[in-house]
């Protein structure tokens, strides 16, 4: 044929698509001739490998010398011998020396540049990348990746270029890849790809390169950040292109690219603002119906931008108001946004991000609380009011997250903030429906205390007088409850929170906490058990969490939470000098007689296990 490609064997339009077929992939492949023969073709590997492992081998001896001369039966057969190798590489694991063979034969056949010979040169390549992650060694890689730079070169056939992108996105995605063996080779193989990127005009094959750009950006991480300038230069004209072919598939690749860029040049990811927040406004304004597709990577780069950015700005605090939109959180006669609407186009997933974007956005003003009661604050109670008791366990925690940061970091305007929020949390926390999630409804009830605990006792005393709680102890119950659940707690941050709470009631002169003061003191002292430990060396006491705040990533966000930890009590007090001082607060206001009796009601045990911890002269009666 003087075409160098029969058309049969490679139609552009499923040049990439997948031509194994795997579990649970349905049976669309039994429609297609050639997918059925490889479907069977493996099967039978599987089953009779004795039989069929000696068949290929001898066939694959059998074509090593077939050359570019040969006629085309003899290129084709050699090309589906090679495919047949590819699709069992596992199955021939132990059968082929890939190293050598690579080595010796397949990088010279690479080379061999006749047009009639492209065919094969595209499987060899196609071949290499079914092999890179089965069975090929790491003093090969620098050579493989040498290979990609060669056959990514616009002097190749444009089939064999696309092949390289397949085989360098397996190679990428790679669990034995390493950036430092990649390193020397990223600037040729991104402006090649680049090049690739120009030359293709249709959608999907813009979308399989721009993936395959944007996971080299994920795996190299910052040291990607000299190599990103022109791919950022040709981004808004992707962008453009994509809205003329009407491709939101194709944007979606580019809001993850522009996600991992902004992951991967970390403190420089300000100089993006003005490309990233356009895209994230267009991905999540519900009123352009492109956003059902595109929601879900426009929050992810939109919560990618909030961890990565120094401070607060007004182009970032405008893109509030598509939360509002999203979260259906709108006025009943805004069009743009109905009840529940946010839930039904982004699901529950979505709605996780949702909640941690407006976490990073109440962490992101920590040192400007104006700002976010002015741009944030009302969403972030509207949203934990409207979602609270309509969500999986996992969302209901990334809710209750954002309210205990936002009272732990705007203690001011707590009151504000719990307000509207604090009958809703009770009715939840005794809610037998919400048991999974009993620690998180209690981290905030534990922040609502140790902020105002006189607040908070003045607003479980109204609570109580309404219809639904009438004849109950509301607080008594509440410190019940608590007490009865404290070993679901698990970990340990939260725990000790329940330590300190806890030990800030027992001066109260409530008469809940009165009749509760053995029962409140036994949980003090479980609470110390699970944050004290003992030094090695001359055995002191200590909190194990006090200091313990340093992050393991250093994005700005996380910055600012250690900042906010250093003003935290559960990372600044030790709870048993803290519960010490509770325990002499309350003798000095019952007096030494009636604190001698509230002792008196411990336990011994926990006497003896909380001497441990604090002086013996608060708990010896006969002493006051």
């Amino acid at each position: 044929s003087p075409s160098p490609l029969p058309h049969p064997l490679f139609p552009p339009s499923s040049l990439f698509l997948p031509l194994v077929v795997k579990e649970k992939g349905g049976e669309s492949y039994t429609f297609v001739l050639r997918e059925c023969v490889e479907s069977a073709f493996l099967t039978m590997f599987h089953e009779y490998p004795h039989l069929i492992s000696p068949t290929v081998l001898a066939m694959v001896q059998a074509v090593q010398d077939t050359g570019p001369e040969a006629d085309l039966q003899a290129i084709l057969l050699k090309e589906a011998v090679y495919r047949a190798v590819g699709l069992a590489a596992y199955e021939l694991y132990n059968e082929v020396d890939f190293d050598s063979w690579y080595s010796t034969q397949l990088t010279q056949e690479l080379k061999i540049t006749d047009k009639r010979y492209t065919m094969v040169r595209y499987r060899v390549v196609w071949l290499v990348g079914n092999w890179v992650g089965v069975k090929m060694s790491a003093e090969l890689r620098p050579n493989l990746y040498a290979m990609f730079v060669s056959v990514l070169q616009r002097r190749e056939a444009l089939v064999v270029r696309l092949g390289a992108v397949e085989a360098l996105q397996l190679s990428v995605d790679d669990f034995a890849f390493t950036s430092e063996a990649f390193s020397p080779f990223v600037a040729s193989i991104v402006e090649l790809l680049l090049q690739l990127l120009a030359d293709v005009e249709q959608g999907d094959t813009k979308m399989k390169v721009l993936n395959v750009l944007s996971l080299i950006i994920e795996r190299m991480g910052p040291s990607i950040r000299p190599h990103i300038g022109t791919l950022l230069q040709c981004m808004p004209q992707l962008w453009e292109e994509s809205s003329h072919e009407g491709s939101s598939m194709l944007r979606c690749v580019i809001l993850i690219a522009l996600t991992n860029i902004v992951k991967a040049v970390e403190g420089d990811s300000l100089q993006l603002q003005p490309m990233t927040t356009q895209a994230i406004a267009f991905a999540t304004d519900v009123k352009r119906p492109e956003h059902v597709y595109l929601a879900e990577d426009g929050l992810d780069l939109w919560l990618a931008v909030l961890h990565h950015t120094p401070s607060a700005n007004d182009v970032l605090l405008q893109l509030i108001a598509n939360m509002v939109g999203l979260l259906g959180l709108g006025p009943p006669g805004d069009d743009s946004s109905t009840s529940m609407a946010g839930l039904m186009d982004i699901g529950n997933d979505g709605l996780e991000v949702c909640f941690k974007i407006l976490e990073a956005y109440t962490v992101l003003c920590v040192s400007q609380p104006v700002l976010f009661m002015q741009h944030c604050s009302e969403v972030v109670v509207k949203a934990c009011v409207c979602y609270l008791c309509d969500v999986k366990p996992q969302c209901v925690m990334a809710i209750l997250n954002v309210v205990e940061k936002a009272v732990l970091i705007y203690p001011q305007y707590a009151q504000q903030l719990l307000t509207p929020l604090l009958a809703l949390l009770v009715h939840c926390l005794l809610d037998d429906d919400y048991q999974s999630t009993v620690p998180a409804f209690y981290a905030v009830i534990s922040r609502a205390v140790l902020t105002d605990a006189r607040f908070f006792i003045s607003f479980i005393q109204q609570l109580n007088l309404m219809s639904e709680y009438q004849g109950v102890e509301l607080f008594g119950l509440i410190l019940d409850h608590w007490a009865d659940k404290l070993d679901s707690v698990a970990l340990v941050q939260h725990k000790k929170l329940t330590g300190l709470v806890i030990s800030t009631m027992l001066p109260l002169p409530e008469l809940s906490v009165v009749r509760r003061f053995a029962a409140l003191v036994n949980m003090c002292v479980e609470v110390l058990h699970d944050v004290m430990d003992a030094d090695d060396d001359n055995g002191t006491l200590y909190d194990v969490l006090v200091g313990a705040t340093d992050p393991k990533e250093k994005t700005f966000h996380h910055i600012r939470e250690q900042q906010i930890a250093q003003c935290d009590a559960v990372f600044t007090t030790s709870l048993h000098t803290y519960i010490a001082s509770k325990l002499e607060e309350c003798r000095f206001l019952h007096g030494p007689a009636v604190y001698g009796q509230l002792v008196d009601t411990i336990d011994p045990s926990v006497r003896e296990q909380l001497v441990q911890f604090v002086s013996i002269d608060l708990l010896n009666v006969t002493k006051l």
